[in-house]
């Protein structure tokens, strides 16, 4: 017959093991203190879902195409499914005709986009209608300039 103390012992092992390779408390008074921490975590990771949600409307129809020249961009700490979220403030030029502006906006770059994302880079983006500092990248025009 199993011994259910045997396996709770190698599974409580394993889990130590996988949050210490995570540089997470393993102790249970140092998860308990590390609530508030992975409690910011899911909530940057809400946030960034959502807005992520809104960029594709936003490149599905609901955004007006322009042309944003990139000035300035950084990583702000957070990621998506592996891919950092930057920080970019770029100068925009709206296809429809209107002055252009500057604006900072954030957005979850897949590695393999990284190299575009430089000062001096043009990117296409879809600008919110009623935000316009709010945009979207388009990857697919990006990729024909």
């Amino acid at each position: 017959m199993p011994n259910p103390f045997k396996d709770w012992a190698r599974m409580y092992s394993a889990n130590k093991q996988y949050l210490e390779s995570q540089g997470r408390p393993s102790s249970f008074f140092g998860q308990i203190g590390d609530i508030p921490h992975r409690m910011h975590e899911a909530a940057d990771a809400s946030e960034i879902g959502m807005k992520m949600m809104r960029h594709s409307q936003l490149t599905n129809g609901g955004g007006l195409p322009a042309t944003a020249t990139v000035e300035g961009v950084w990583t702000v700490g957070s990621y998506m499914n592996m891919s950092p979220v930057v920080r970019i403030q770029a100068l925009v030029a709206r296809d429809d005709g209107s002055p252009p502006y500057r604006a900072v906006f954030d957005e979850v770059v897949a590695q393999m986009h990284l190299a575009r994302v430089q000062p001096g880079s043009t990117l296409a983006v879809h600008v919110d209608p009623q935000v316009p500092a709010d945009m979207a990248i388009d990857w697919i025009r990006t990729g024909r300039f």
